[in-house]
């Protein structure tokens, strides 16, 4: 199983409790490899990386990338803010960056992942470039009105066909789309995934990309003992409802992941707070925190 992630130095510690999640859960018969994309990944990371061996063997490749022209100017066609960084363009160019390679699983950092994956690479994609899990919250409809597309799907978890990517130029595509168009991609290379692939999708059941954020949502809205507890194989963090922020909000899986963290080599490593977390967002959000400041204060005066 070739699996891939794409992260920036501050998501290393994160796509170490995915890897260790993997090894953990995976079956005696699994073969992985991972591969990482980022543009440097200091050796005492690969270290801690390559330690995981006492979990269960797997080979490892660092994939450095040393241009990011083209990953910046494509990021700088779309205006909408937000905490997205640059390594999540990284996924568009898997297909040059590892030529050798037919197959791969791309995973988010945000995520862990419960069992085997072996189903999954299985899988007989159908004709298909693709495989991913359809995104039903909020971007959903406006978005795939947007890009004429008759689904959405959520980028966190995708089995590429590479041989077909390649084949149907898709990179390509998805470098050279209208400027009008990716400044109101809104959600960045997930977005432009949807946009490029459109209808060359085959869609999978949530159990293999759970996204949290949907679920707490009904959960909260709802009596929560009418709500049977989920039992998927691969758990998506999505949104900002990190378990690594000590959120007080209530996330489910937040207590696996936390012991998944426990497990490996980064258990002290890059953890924060909720406050820190609320002041960062404030830093690079002025305009909406003083809003929300303004708001709260109406309240609190009953204005």
């Amino acid at each position: 199983m070739n699996i891939i992630f794409a992260t920036d130095q501050a998501f290393i510690p994160h796509m170490g409790v995915t890897m260790t999640s993997i090894l953990i859960n995976a079956a005696p018969s699994d073969r992985i490899h991972f591969f990482v994309l980022s543009e440097s990944l200091p050796e005492h990371e690969k270290e801690r990386i390559r330690s995981l061996n006492s979990i269960k063997s797997f080979d490892f490749t660092h994939i450095p990338i040393t241009s990011i022209d083209e990953f910046l100017h494509i990021s700088t066609l779309n205006h909408s803010p937000s905490h997205v960084t640059l390594p999540t363009y990284f996924r568009l160019k898997i297909g040059s960056f590892i030529p050798w390679i037919d197959r791969a699983l791309y995973l988010d950092c945000d995520i862990i992942v419960r069992r085997s994956l072996k189903e999954l690479w299985d899988l007989d994609l159908q004709g298909k470039t693709i495989a991913a899990v359809e995104n039903f919250s909020f971007p959903g409809d406006k978005q795939k009105r947007l890009f004429g597309a008759d689904k959405y799907f959520n980028s966190g978890v995708i089995l590429f066909d590479l041989k077909k990517w390649r084949e149907r130029d898709y990179e390509n595509k998805a470098f050279n789309l209208d400027r009008s168009l990716l400044a109101h991609a809104r959600f960045h290379d997930q977005d432009i995934l949807n946009h490029t692939l459109k209808n060359d999708v085959l869609y999978l059941g949530n159990r293999w990309n759970f996204m949290i954020h949907i679920f707490d949502d009904i959960f909260r809205e709802s009596d929560c003992t009418n709500i049977e507890m989920p039992d998927p194989v691969i758990v998506h963090f999505t949104t900002d409802r990190k378990p690594w922020l000590f959120s007080p909000k209530k996330i489910t899986f937040a207590e696996e992941y936390l012991q998944y963290r426990r497990k490996g080599p980064w258990k002290d490593v890059g953890r924060t707070t909720w406050f820190y977390h609320a002041l960062r967002y404030c830093y690079r959000h002025p305009g909406a925190a003083i809003l929300y400041g303004l708001k709260r204060a109406c309240n609190i005066l009953h204005f």
